[in-house]
């Protein structure tokens, strides 16, 4: 399955380039599971309804003018936690849900 993910994106150009893939789902609950492999940094966020070139872009406001913060945004990831915590995960060491 991971080959099948990093073989599309290799197809793209831009992706390619970096030689990886991103994972965002996985890093995702990673994150819920082990805090420490985001940095994070508290925002609020709104949608550009203005006409014009930005119509529909994400806008963050990191330094709070908009009001209180209402979401932590990633900024920084701890490549080796991660990928440490991935393969466990992978291989089943983290363990498998319990069954109800």
């Amino acid at each position: 399955m991971l080959r099948e993910r990093i073989a599309w994106y290799e197809r793209d150009a831009a992706m390619s380039a970096l030689g990886a893939a991103p994972l965002h789902d996985p890093m995702a609950v990673a994150h819920v599971l082990d805090p420490h492999i985001l940095g994070v940094r508290r925002t609020r966020a709104g949608v550009d309804l203005a006409d014009g070139a930005t119509y529909g872009r994400t806008v963050y406001d990191f330094d709070g003018e908009g009001g209180p913060t209402t979401l932590a945004v990633g900024l920084t990831a701890d490549h080796d936690r991660f990928m440490s915590w991935l393969l466990r995960a992978l291989s089943g060491v983290l363990g498998a849900p319990e069954q109800r």
